[in-house]
Protein backbone atom coordinates (compact mmCIF):
# COMPACT_ATOMS: atom_id res chain seq x y z
CA UNK A 1 0.00 0.00 0.00
CA UNK A 2 2.87 2.22 0.95
CA UNK A 3 4.26 1.75 -2.26
CA UNK A 4 1.54 2.23 -4.10
CA UNK A 5 1.38 6.00 -2.93
CA UNK A 6 5.40 6.56 -3.05
CA UNK A 7 4.62 5.80 -6.47
CA UNK A 8 2.09 8.03 -6.71
CA UNK A 9 3.40 10.45 -5.74
CA UNK A 10 6.54 10.83 -7.80
CA UNK A 11 3.89 10.66 -10.79
CA UNK A 12 2.75 13.14 -9.53
CA UNK A 13 5.76 15.58 -9.40
CA UNK A 14 7.48 14.37 -12.64
CA UNK A 15 3.34 15.07 -14.23
CA UNK A 16 3.37 18.74 -13.42
CA UNK A 17 7.02 19.45 -14.58
CA UNK A 18 6.11 20.06 -18.50
CA UNK A 19 7.42 22.95 -20.07
CA UNK A 20 5.27 25.40 -21.51
CA UNK A 21 5.35 28.05 -23.97
CA UNK A 22 1.74 30.77 -24.29
CA UNK A 23 -0.33 30.84 -27.99
CA UNK A 24 -1.24 34.28 -29.13
CA UNK A 25 -4.30 34.35 -26.79
CA UNK A 26 -2.33 33.61 -23.71
CA UNK A 27 -3.18 29.95 -23.77
CA UNK A 28 -0.74 27.41 -22.10
CA UNK A 29 0.29 24.86 -24.48
CA UNK A 30 3.42 22.32 -23.90
CA UNK A 31 6.84 23.09 -25.45
CA UNK A 32 7.26 21.97 -28.92
CA UNK A 33 9.44 19.67 -27.42
CA UNK A 34 7.58 17.76 -25.27
CA UNK A 35 6.22 14.30 -26.38
CA UNK A 36 2.72 13.28 -25.44
CA UNK A 37 3.76 9.44 -23.93
CA UNK A 38 0.55 7.80 -25.76
CA UNK A 39 1.03 9.25 -29.18
CA UNK A 40 2.68 6.21 -30.02
CA UNK A 41 -0.67 4.42 -29.18
CA UNK A 42 -2.42 6.34 -32.31
CA UNK A 43 -4.12 3.90 -34.68
CA UNK A 44 -5.41 5.45 -38.12
CA UNK A 45 -8.62 3.18 -37.33
CA UNK A 46 -9.65 6.01 -35.20
CA UNK A 47 -10.45 8.01 -38.09
CA UNK A 48 -13.08 5.36 -39.45
CA UNK A 49 -15.48 6.51 -36.09
CA UNK A 50 -14.16 10.32 -36.33
CA UNK A 51 -14.88 12.82 -39.15
CA UNK A 52 -11.25 14.95 -39.06
CA UNK A 53 -13.55 17.05 -41.75
CA UNK A 54 -15.77 18.21 -39.26
CA UNK A 55 -15.91 20.15 -36.00
CA UNK A 56 -17.25 18.75 -33.18
CA UNK A 57 -19.44 21.17 -30.82
CA UNK A 58 -19.94 20.47 -26.92
CA UNK A 59 -23.65 20.56 -26.58
CA UNK A 60 -23.94 18.72 -22.81
CA UNK A 61 -22.45 17.96 -19.80
CA UNK A 62 -23.45 16.16 -17.11
CA UNK A 63 -22.24 14.10 -14.29
CA UNK A 64 -22.09 10.20 -14.76
CA UNK A 65 -21.10 6.93 -13.27
CA UNK A 66 -18.41 4.81 -14.30
CA UNK A 67 -20.11 3.27 -17.06
CA UNK A 68 -21.47 6.39 -18.49
CA UNK A 69 -24.91 6.38 -16.70
CA UNK A 70 -25.93 10.05 -16.28
CA UNK A 71 -26.47 11.30 -12.93
CA UNK A 72 -27.33 15.13 -12.97
CA UNK A 73 -26.91 17.46 -15.98
CA UNK A 74 -24.54 20.13 -15.32
CA UNK A 75 -24.63 24.18 -17.29
CA UNK A 76 -22.46 24.88 -20.35
CA UNK A 77 -20.49 27.94 -19.92
CA UNK A 78 -19.62 28.76 -23.28
CA UNK A 79 -18.91 27.40 -26.54
CA UNK A 80 -16.44 24.77 -27.19
CA UNK A 81 -14.79 22.45 -30.02
CA UNK A 82 -12.84 19.86 -30.51
CA UNK A 83 -11.11 19.69 -34.04
CA UNK A 84 -9.45 16.02 -34.76
CA UNK A 85 -6.26 16.06 -37.34
CA UNK A 86 -5.48 13.04 -39.63
CA UNK A 87 -2.38 12.44 -37.50
CA UNK A 88 -4.05 11.79 -34.40
CA UNK A 89 -3.75 15.19 -32.88
CA UNK A 90 -6.67 16.95 -31.16
CA UNK A 91 -7.45 20.55 -30.48
CA UNK A 92 -9.55 21.91 -27.87
CA UNK A 93 -11.09 25.62 -28.88
CA UNK A 94 -13.34 27.69 -27.20
CA UNK A 95 -12.83 30.47 -30.38
CA UNK A 96 -13.43 29.58 -33.49
CA UNK A 97 -9.79 30.04 -35.20
CA UNK A 98 -8.05 28.02 -37.73
CA UNK A 99 -4.28 28.84 -36.49
CA UNK A 100 -3.55 26.04 -33.97
CA UNK A 101 -0.73 28.93 -32.91
CA UNK A 102 -3.60 31.41 -31.75
CA UNK A 103 -5.70 29.19 -29.84
CA UNK A 104 -6.97 25.99 -28.22
CA UNK A 105 -5.54 23.39 -25.88
CA UNK A 106 -3.29 20.32 -27.54
CA UNK A 107 -4.32 16.79 -27.34
CA UNK A 108 -3.61 13.23 -28.71
CA UNK A 109 -6.04 10.92 -29.27
CA UNK A 110 -5.21 6.87 -28.98
CA UNK A 111 -6.08 3.16 -28.27
CA UNK A 112 -5.88 1.33 -25.31
CA UNK A 113 -7.25 -1.65 -24.28
CA UNK A 114 -9.02 -1.49 -27.16
CA UNK A 115 -11.26 1.38 -25.86
CA UNK A 116 -10.08 5.10 -27.51
CA UNK A 117 -8.41 7.75 -25.33
CA UNK A 118 -7.81 11.35 -25.80
CA UNK A 119 -4.57 13.09 -23.48
CA UNK A 120 -5.27 16.62 -23.63
CA UNK A 121 -2.62 19.14 -21.97
CA UNK A 122 -4.10 21.71 -19.62
CA UNK A 123 -3.65 23.81 -16.68
CA UNK A 124 -3.89 21.78 -13.29
CA UNK A 125 -7.48 22.43 -12.20
CA UNK A 126 -6.15 23.86 -8.72
CA UNK A 127 -3.52 26.50 -9.74
CA UNK A 128 -4.28 27.19 -13.37
CA UNK A 129 -0.30 27.45 -13.20
CA UNK A 130 1.49 24.36 -14.34
CA UNK A 131 0.11 22.17 -17.13
CA UNK A 132 -0.88 18.25 -16.56
CA UNK A 133 -2.60 15.87 -18.82
CA UNK A 134 -5.81 15.41 -18.33
CA UNK A 135 -7.28 11.83 -19.86
CA UNK A 136 -10.93 11.14 -20.78
CA UNK A 137 -12.31 8.15 -22.52
CA UNK A 138 -13.72 8.68 -25.30
CA UNK A 139 -16.90 6.60 -27.13
CA UNK A 140 -18.22 7.37 -30.38
CA UNK A 141 -22.08 6.96 -30.80
CA UNK A 142 -23.17 7.94 -34.19
CA UNK A 143 -22.27 11.38 -34.79
CA UNK A 144 -21.77 12.07 -31.02
CA UNK A 145 -18.56 11.99 -28.94
CA UNK A 146 -19.06 11.14 -25.37
CA UNK A 147 -15.71 12.04 -23.30
CA UNK A 148 -15.76 11.01 -19.65
CA UNK A 149 -12.89 12.36 -17.96
CA UNK A 150 -10.26 9.56 -16.43
CA UNK A 151 -8.09 11.42 -14.39
CA UNK A 152 -8.05 8.94 -11.28
CA UNK A 153 -6.24 5.71 -10.28
CA UNK A 154 -9.17 4.61 -8.16
CA UNK A 155 -12.83 4.47 -9.38
CA UNK A 156 -14.90 7.91 -8.35
CA UNK A 157 -18.88 7.87 -7.73
CA UNK A 158 -19.19 10.35 -10.51
CA UNK A 159 -17.21 11.65 -13.34
CA UNK A 160 -17.76 14.97 -15.64
CA UNK A 161 -19.10 13.55 -18.72
CA UNK A 162 -19.17 15.63 -21.87
CA UNK A 163 -21.29 15.09 -25.06
CA UNK A 164 -19.67 16.46 -28.16
CA UNK A 165 -21.44 16.56 -31.35
CA UNK A 166 -20.54 16.54 -35.35
CA UNK A 167 -20.85 19.98 -36.41
CA UNK A 168 -19.93 22.13 -39.21
CA UNK A 169 -17.84 21.09 -41.99
CA UNK A 170 -13.77 22.51 -41.78
CA UNK A 171 -13.33 25.74 -44.22
CA UNK A 172 -10.75 24.17 -46.52
CA UNK A 173 -8.50 27.52 -45.84
CA UNK A 174 -8.01 25.96 -42.08
CA UNK A 175 -6.62 22.88 -44.10
CA UNK A 176 -3.12 25.12 -44.34
CA UNK A 177 -2.82 24.87 -40.71
CA UNK A 178 -1.10 22.05 -39.16
CA UNK A 179 -1.19 20.18 -36.25
CA UNK A 180 2.79 19.59 -35.03
CA UNK A 181 2.18 18.75 -31.66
Amino acid sequence: MVKRYIILLGLLSVNSCISQNKLKDGTKVPSSSYIFSNKKNFSSNILNHINTNHLYELKATYMCDYKLNIKRKLSLMGAYYLQFYNNGEVRFMDALEPNPNVTGYRGVIYVKNGNFYIDKAAPVYTSGKNLDIHKYFLKVDGDSLLLREDNSFFRQSEYILLVYKKSGKIPENWKQYKADW
